[in-house]
């Protein structure tokens, strides 16, 4: 499978033809990095498949985790010893089975964050980068598959001299989810809450207002709290932001 960068979302480690699964040791392997920008660390990681099933998956030697029916494997990794950023963590994949297809396996993780909001701590999984700047206004879209019932995404000011006044915003869910978004929090680069932030929302739409504007060229993170978790469904998250000199 190689290297693998995790930037924010899904990332897809490779495919597998079932014609050329090895008959001993593991199935499929590589490495999965933390290359996403400012470097949260990486509590957790979803292996999925697609066109087929898993035994069980290993990373960085721990206990092997068996997938389930639904061709998922969720791996928890321990306290004090999560990937943080530009570290790397070596995974082996046993027991790949073809659907009979003939078709390649797909295989792909999800990164989690466990984070504190306020006075609570929650898991989230993430969402791609989001850029913005004053000469391209525009609505930035990004969607990911969530197997838990919050998602973080990444917000770049990329724009050298205008600072961002306001964020707006809406969610989705392509699929079946009935899940609603029941929060919302701004935060610093180093996760501190953004002060005054007022945060309305209607429908999956929402403003975030009242800070004082965002600085140019600075990274700052937007917390999204769900109803109920997603079970790998993916959520479409647009955003856009207002600026002011």
């Amino acid at each position: 499978m190689g290297q693998s960068d995790l930037k924010g979302g899904t990332v897809k480690l490779g495919e597998v033809d079932p014609a050329a699964i090895p008959t001993a040791g593991p199935h499929a392997a590589g490495s999965i990095c933390n290359a996403i920008p400012i470097g949260p660390t990486v509590t957790g990681l979803t292996y999925s498949i697609e066109r087929g099933s898993a035994g069980t998956v290993t990373v960085a030697g721990r206990s092997a985790v068996p997938f389930s029916a639904t061709g998922t494997a969720h791996v928890t990794l321990p306290a004090g010893g999560g990937l943080r950023g530009g570290q790397c963590a070596d995974y082996a994949i046993e027991d790949l089975v073809g659907d009979g297809t003939g078709e390649n396996l797909v295989l792909a993780a999800t990164p989690s964050f466990n984070l504190a909001v306020g006075s609570t701590s929650i898991e989230v999984n993430g969402l791609p980068v989001y850029r913005f700047d004053a000469l391209s206004d525009l609505a930035r879209n990004g969607i990911a598959e969530l197997y838990h019932a919050g998602a973080l995404a990444l917000l770049f000011n990329d724009d050298p001299t205008e600072r961002i006044t306001r964020i707006d915003g809406s969610v989705s869910f392509p699929g079946a989810s009935s899940a609603t978004l029941t929060g919302l929090h701004l935060l610093e680069a180093d996760g501190d809450p953004v002060p005054n932030t007022s945060v309305s929302i209607s429908d999956g739409e929402f403003a975030i207002t009242g800070f004082a504007a965002l600085d140019p060229e600075d990274w700052y993170q937007v917390v999204l709290v769900l109803s109920a978790p997603l079970a790998g469904e993916p959520m479409r998250l647009q955003l856009q932001g207002t600026f002011a000199p």
